[in-house]
């Protein structure tokens, strides 16, 4: 089984972040969830950019925002409203689709729900008969950090969670900013397209990294936690462009939540050029 230390060596690599970065050379299956709701434009922004790299996505996750739901899990109601920033309208039952993607999915109830229904019946129904379980689970990018007594309560965590207790590795992704915006918001009234993209391209680079290093992607039992800061004005996707190379310490420590010693590797990085800053946290939960 692959060790924590050998996993953070091969991801504290030199040009870890890099660009230029062609599409990965190994494209898979990913199922996608958050706590944020299904029309959030970070959820959405990293949709775009995975499907650009060519890996296969299938999206999942709750029809409103239910931040702070940990690893709550629940059946759908009906619905009576529109969905999140009126996704979806009123009475639209249980669960539903967009309706030219039907990768792109929302359930009426919790994100822990919504990554289980992916996992145990949209894969399935999209992907057909054969090669239908998810190669690995992405949660977020979240609208507000999750580190330390934050992530037992996080539902960007627990859909996280479930996926890894259903046997698929799991990164959660989350950002130093409460700021949320819908998937259609105009980028010309709103400086949230283009932070979206930044973090959806960071996300991307970490995730290719951890594909790059082969199967098992992560040791069993574990996700892959990982806070990014608040992109500054004038920011671009080009912040990928930093080389950590002398900027990266590795520390093996321990979290304690609810009496609870969970163990922790932490691996961080500083860009100094654009203030990045990235900790990964490999829970066992």
């Amino acid at each position: 089984m692959r060790s924590l230390f050998s996993l953070a060596a091969a991801l504290a690599a030199p040009l870890l972040l890099s660009l230029p970065l062609a599409p990965c050379s190994h494209a898979i299956r990913i199922v996608q969830s958050n706590d944020d709701g299904w029309a959030e434009l970070h959820l959405r922004t990293l949709n775009d950019v995975l499907r650009a790299a060519n890996h296969t996505v299938l999206l999942s996750a709750p029809a409103d925002n239910k931040s702070g739901s940990g690893s709550t899990d629940d059946e759908p109601d009906a619905r009576t409203e529109p969905c999140h920033y009126d996704s979806c309208p009123a009475d639209a039952g249980l669960s539903g689709a967009n309706a030219t993607r039907p990768d792109l999915r929302w359930v009426n109830s919790y994100p822990v729900t919504s990554m289980r229904y992916a996992i145990d019946s949209y894969a399935r129904e999209l992907w057909g008969p054969g090669e239908t379980q998810p190669e690995l689970a992405l949660s977020g990018p979240n609208a507000g950090a999750n580190v330390w007594f934050v992530v037992k309560g996080s539902g960007t965590v627990g859909a996280a969670v479930h996926a890894v207790h259903s046997g698929i590795p799991a990164i959660a992704f989350s950002v130093d900013s409460f700021a949320t915006a819908p998937w259609n918001v105009d980028p010309k009234s709103s400086p949230m397209p283009a932070r979206s993209q930044v973090y959806a391209q960071l996300a991307l680079k970490l995730t290719e990294k951890l594909i790059a290093s082969g199967k098992p992607y992560l040791p069993d039992g574990v996700f892959l936690n990982v806070n990014i800061q608040k992109a500054a004005k004038g920011d671009s996707a080009h912040c990928c462009e930093c080389r950590f190379t002398a900027d990266i310490w590795l520390t093996l420590e321990r979290v304690r939540i609810r009496k609870m010693c969970t163990p922790v590797f932490v691996v961080a990085a500083f860009c100094k050029y654009f203030h990045v800053v990235f900790l990964y946290q490999l829970v066992t939960w």
